[in-house]
């Protein structure tokens, strides 16, 4: 349903309309304003009056994470209070060079933990998934990373490859049972995956 909301007028000065990267959903009885380059999640009522702020703590396990960008959430896929978000995992050496960058690339596709599961604390709850064996034997350098992803029910999320041939289903951030179909470049039908859970 869309409607609109006059958003709390301290908080856009507040901000000064910095909301480069910013996507807007609603969860529950409340308005999330994600902003993907300040890293934090603004509430408000379903008024537009500015409730709080959070900061996106994108560690787990050690790890640091960021949103992946190549990847941006348009539209997060909600689950009552929390949220999934495309990752990419920080590497160590990184000096902007070209040949680091492309290294990195290449890592990327090498890393487990490409889908984050975070609250409305900011806090990241679980990470899953993992780029299939057609992009990590092909070393693909691309800034379509071709997946989609999304939840099935409340707690069980699919994750399917666009270039690959396997669909993965992941419950409570571990991997539950991966669906292969032959071939690649095809697409998954939601329903089909309804089907095995």
């Amino acid at each position: 349903m869309l409607y609109t909301v006059t958003i709390d007028t301290a908080y856009l000065a507040k901000e000064r309309g910095n909301f480069h990267n910013a996507i807007v959903y609603e969860t529950g009885d409340k308005i999330v304003l994600l902003n993907t380059t300040k890293y934090k999640l603004d509430l408000f009522n379903k008024s537009g009056k500015y409730l709080y702020s959070k900061k996106l703590a994108l560690k787990y396990k050690g790890q640091r994470y960021f949103i992946n960008n190549n990847f941006p959430p348009y539209d997060p896929v909600t689950s009552g209070n929390t949220l999934l978000l495309a990752l990419k995992q920080e590497w160590e050496g990184y000096d902007g060079s070209n040949a680091e960058f492309l290294k990195g690339g290449q890592k990327r596709y090498e890393q487990s933990g490409i889908i984050g599961e975070v609250d409305m604390d900011g806090k990241l709850l679980n990470v899953f998934g993992r780029y299939d064996t057609a992009y990590r034997r092909g070393r693909l350098l691309t800034y379509l990373d071709g997946y989609s992803f999304g939840w099935i029910g409340s707690d069980s999320v699919f994750v399917s490859f666009q270039l690959g041939d396997r669909v993965a289903i992941y419950h409570k951030g571990l991997e539950k049972s991966p669906v292969a179909t032959r071939g690649a470049h095809f697409n998954k039908n939601l329903q089909d995956l309804f089907a095995v859970t």
